[in-house]
């Protein structure tokens, strides 16, 4: 009886943590770090049933064996990986809404490309916009289609190329 306590208190005290967690992102580790912590109590007894010498000392064992993870290391690693993610996001998206804004003020767009940098600051920065225009009028068109994307996407037109 004692052992199902121990499982329902267990239970109870993780969702009241959940509660407390300030970012969903890591409820998601938080799930999975206690699902895998229930799946091995729950086996614990089975184990012991059904004969499994040193099913205590076989986990204890794997875990002091294995490097144990500095939680702070852990979340900055999500965080980049996160940032990084939103990075690509951004990327993708802003081509594509470059390339449909041209397209709309009937321009013949080839492709358009973004290099994207993280700032030291974690910000996302753009480095250079390549804009393929399939045919160009370089005398009128270079000049107004970077004042285009600087006054819709405030991006600087030092950085807009347009071939």
């Amino acid at each position: 009886m004692d052992y199902f306590k121990g499982i329902v208190v267990f239970v109870l005290l993780i969702n009241i943590i959940y509660e407390f967690v300030p970012n969903d992102s890591y409820k998601k580790y938080l799930k999975h770090i206690t699902g895998v912590i229930i799946i091995l109590v729950v086996i614990e007894p089975i184990c012991k049933y059904c004969d499994i010498n040193h099913f205590e000392d076989s986990v204890n064992n794997y875990f002091l064996q294995s490097d144990v993870i500095d939680v702070n290391e852990f979340m900055s690693d999500a965080n980049d990986i996160a940032l990084n993610k939103s990075a690509d996001i951004y990327k993708s998206n802003i081509e594509n809404e470059i390339k449909s804004y041209l397209m709309n003020c009937n321009f013949d767009i080839s492709d358009v490309e973004t290099g994207i940098s993280i700032t030291n600051e974690n910000e996302i920065k753009i480095d250079y916009v390549k804009i393929d225009l399939k045919f160009i009028n370089y005398e009128i068109e270079d000049e107004y289609i970077k004042n285009m994307i600087e006054e819709k996407f405030f991006i600087s037109k030092e950085v807009i190329e347009v071939k």
